[in-house]
C-alpha cells in the first residue's frame, strides 16, 4: 500500500486508531484497515469523488463496500485480497489524493506508477492477530482515560499493533 500512496507529492503516512493512514497537508486520503472490528476484510478506505462510492459498490460489491464511520461522507472501501487489479487500486488512490490535494500539488503529478501486488496474502492468523491487538489497544486506551494515567502496557500494545500492521502493507 505504501507504494500506491507515498509516491504522491508531499504524501505522508501516520498512524491513527492503530491503522496506517495517508494524508496530504493534514487531509487524509487513504486508510489501511485489516479486520476492522472483526469484519474479516483486508481493505483500503479512500476519500472518494462524489458518486464514486455508489457507482463502485453498486457495480462490484465483491471488490467495494461502504466503510464504517467515513462511508456516509462518501468514502469508498476497497477489498484488497479478492483479486482486484493493483493498477486499478493505484488509480483509485490517485483520485482520492487529487480530491484533497491543493492545485499546486495536483499539477506536479506525473503518470501513476505501476504498483506490484503483495507477494502473498495475509493468513487468517495475521488477520485475527491484527484485530486482537486493535481490541486490546482500544480497551487499554479506554482504561487510561478512566484512570487519567498512562500505562506502559498500552504503549507496548500500540507498538506491537503498529509493527503488525506496518508489516502487512
Amino acid at each position: 500500500m505504501r507504494d500506491a500512496c507515498l509516491w504522491l507529492p508531499e504524501a505522508e503516512e501516520f498512524i491513527s486508531h492503530g491503522s496506517p493512514n495517508f494524508r496530504i497537508r493534514g487531509k487524509t486520503f487513504a486508510t489501511y484497515a485489516v479486520n476492522h472490528h472483526g469484519d474479516g476484510r483486508v481493505a483500503l478506505w479512500l476519500n472518494a469523488l462524489p458518486g464514486s462510492q455508489e457507482l463502485h459498490v453498486g457495480a462490484e460489491p465483491m471488490h467495494f463496500f461502504v466503510p464504517p464511520y467515513v462511508g456516509p461522507r462518501g468514502w469508498l472501501g476497497v477489498v484488497l485480497d479478492r483479486g482486484i487489479a493493483w493498477k486499478r487500486v493505484a488509480a483509485l488512490v490517485r483520485e482520492a489524493y487529487e480530491k484533497v490535494a491543493p492545485a499546486d500539488l495536483r499539477s506536479r503529478l506525473g503518470n501513476t506508477p505501476a504498483v506490484k501486488a503483495p507477494g502473498k496474502a495475509l493468513s487468517a492468523s495475521q488477520i485475527d492477530r491484527s484485530s486482537e491487538l486493535a481490541l486490546h489497544f482500544e480497551e487499554d486506551a479506554a482504561a487510561r482515560l478512566d484512570t487519567g494515567r498512562p500505562q506502559l502496557q498500552g504503549l507496548r500494545l500500540r507498538a506491537e499493533l503498529q509493527m503488525v500492521r506496518m508489516n502487512e502493507i
